[in-house]
């Protein structure tokens, strides 16, 4: 339930910097990955992990997730986007699935433990 309700504000963020207040898709993407990023980490730390190890320890490690996920999504938003030619909110799906997949390992195997 965390991963969906992150997912879905992370796209409903992303349509809205994207088709509203017209920023550049890649922009729209960092700013709602961002703040998504931050909602999953309060919601996996308290509800989904009820993890009770030291903060300052998950922090570090997410913050080395967050920078690699973040170049990673925008290096593959900008493939399917420019290279590919796939609108960017199409684009946008496929992209979050991959880093699902391998962020909920993360989580569980290393973050969270």
């Amino acid at each position: 339930m965390s991963g969906g309700a992150a997912a879905l504000l992370e796209y409903g963020l992303f349509y809205l910097l994207l088709e509203v207040f017209s920023l550049w898709y890649l922009l729209a993407n960092t700013v709602a990955y961002g703040v998504a990023f931050g909602f999953n980490f309060a919601l996996n730390r308290f509800w989904t992990f009820n993890s009770s190890g030291g903060m300052t320890k998950q922090l570090a490690m997410l913050s080395v997730l967050l920078s690699f996920n973040l170049a990673a999504t925008n290096a593959l938003m900008f493939v399917l986007t420019d290279l590919v030619g796939m609108p960017a909110l199409y684009a946008k799906v496929p992209v979050m699935v991959c880093v699902v997949m391998w962020n909920f390992a993360l989580y569980k195997k290393v973050i969270y433990r």
